[in-house]
C-alpha cells in the first residue's frame, strides 16, 4: 500500500460518515464539483473573456491561421488576469482543480498548442505552484478517462459497492486532498437513492413537452421536498441553483421562447414566485431580465449585419468596418468583442436561457 493509499474500510467509513450530495445528482447539480461534466468556471471564463484575443489571418489556401505573436499577446494577456482573479486563493486545492477548465478551453480553440500553453500559463501566473497545480490536472484528467471508461459498470453496482470503487479511486490517486476536491457531507443510502430519483426527474422533466411551466415547476418541488433533506434544500434556494436548474430545462426554455416578452417576463416572475423569492427579489430579478433582453437583442442585431458586411464585402477595408460596427452596437465594451472574436468567440452565438442569461 502506498503513501497515498488509504484502507478499504476507512475509504467506507469516512464516505459514509461525509459522503457526497451523490454522484449522479451531482453531476445534474454541481457538475464543476465531481468534475464528471465539463462546466467552466467563472473567474476563469471571465479571465478567458477579458483576455486580447488572437487575431486571425489567412495562409495562401485562404484558410485561417493564428498568428503566433497574436497568440503571445492573448496569452500574455490571460496570465494577467488569472494573477489579478485568483493570486490570493491559488494555494486552495478548490481553485487548482477548475484550471482543468481553462486547459480545456485551450485544446477547443488550440488543440496543436494547448498542452505547451496550458504549462506556459500556469508556470507565469503561479510559479512557485506550478509544478503541484500541472500535476494536479495530469491526475484530474486520468480519473475523468477511468470514471468515463467505467461509468457503466458503476451504474450497474449497488450504492455501497459504486461508493466504495469511487473513493477507492480518488483516494489512490490524490490522497487526502480528495476531500478538498470532492467536499462531502453527511447522508445514508436511503437518502442518496432519493436523490438519484431527484435527478431521474430533472431527466424527465427536460425532455416534457406535455406538461406546462407551473406543473413542471410543482413536479420539481414537490420531489425536491419529498427526496431532499430541507437543509440541503436550503442551501439549494440560497445560491439559486434550483432556478438556474428548472430555466436551464429544455423543456421550459421552449415554453418560454414561444411566449410574447410580456407572458414571458410574467411567466418568470410568477415561477420564481413560486420558489419562495420576495417580492423585492422578484422585482429586481425582473429588471435585470430587462438588462439582459436589451443586450441580446442589441447582440442578435450586431450579429445580423456582422454576417451581412462578411458577406457583401471582402474588400481590405473589411477590418476597420467590422471595428465601426462593434463601436456602434457596443461603445466601450467594443474592445472586449474584439478581442472575443478574434479567440473565436462569438457571445451572442450562446444558448439563450431566460431566467437565467
Amino acid at each position: 500500500m502506498t503513501s497515498n493509499e488509504q484502507p478499504l474500510n476507512k475509504n467506507k467509513t469516512r464516505f459514509y460518515q461525509r459522503p457526497t450530495l451523490g454522484v449522479f445528482l451531482s453531476i445534474a447539480l454541481i457538475s464543476s464539483i465531481y468534475l464528471v461534466k465539463n462546466k467552466p468556471d467563472i473567474q476563469v471564463i471571465h479571465s478567458v473573456e477579458q483576455a486580447k484575443g488572437p487575431s486571425i489571418t489567412s495562409n495562401t489556401n485562404n484558410e485561417p491561421v493564428l498568428a503566433q505573436s497574436n497568440i503571445d499577446a492573448f496569452v500574455d494577456n490571460l496570465i494577467a488576469q488569472l494573477i489579478q482573479h485568483h493570486k490570493r486563493n491559488v494555494h486552495e486545492i478548490s481553485i487548482q482543480v477548475r484550471f482543468l477548465d481553462l486547459k480545456k478551453m485551450l485544446i477547443e480553440q488550440f488543440p496543436d498548442q494547448a498542452e505547451t500553453l496550458f504549462k506556459r500559463i500556469i508556470s507565469s501566473a503561479f510559479p512557485d505552484l506550478a509544478e503541484s497545480i500541472l500535476t494536479l490536472i495530469e491526475k484530474l484528467e486520468i480519473y475523468q478517462s477511468w470514471y468515463q471508461d467505467n461509468v457503466l459498470v458503476l451504474s450497474q453496482q449497488s450504492h455501497s459497492d459504486r461508493y466504495e470503487t469511487i473513493w477507492n479511486k480518488r483516494y489512490s490517486m490524490f490522497g487526502e486532498i480528495a476531500d478538498d476536491i470532492w467536499p462531502t457531507e453527511q447522508a445514508s443510502d436511503q437518502l442518496q437513492s432519493q436523490r438519484e430519483q431527484l435527478q431521474l426527474t430533472l431527466q424527465a422533466l427536460n425532455d416534457d413537452n406535455v406538461n406546462s411551466i407551473d406543473e413542471k415547476l410543482f413536479i420539481l418541488t414537490t420531489t425536491l421536498s419529498e427526496n431532499s433533506d430541507q437543509s440541503a434544500i436550503a442551501d439549494l434556494t440560497q445560491q439559486g441553483t434550483i432556478s438556474n436548474l428548472f430555466f436551464g430545462l429544455n423543456s421550459v426554455q421552449q415554453d418560454l421562447k414561444s411566449m410574447t416578452p410580456e407572458q414571458r417576463q410574467s411567466t418568470i416572475n410568477a415561477t420564481r414566485r413560486a420558489m419562495g423569492y420576495s417580492e423585492a427579489d422578484i422585482e429586481q430579478l425582473a429588471q435585470e431580465d430587462a438588462v439582459r433582453e436589451q443586450r441580446w437583442q442589441n447582440g442578435y442585431a450586431y450579429m445580423s449585419q456582422r454576417n451581412a458586411l462578411l458577406s457583401a464585402n471582402a474588400s481590405s477595408q473589411i477590418d476597420n468596418q467590422l471595428a465601426e460596427l462593434r463601436e456602434r452596437f457596443f461603445k466601450q465594451e467594443a474592445p472586449t468583442i474584439a478581442a472575443e472574436e478574434s479567440a473565436g468567440f462569438y457571445r451572442y452565438e450562446r444558448p439563450r436561457y431566460y431566467g437565467r442569461n
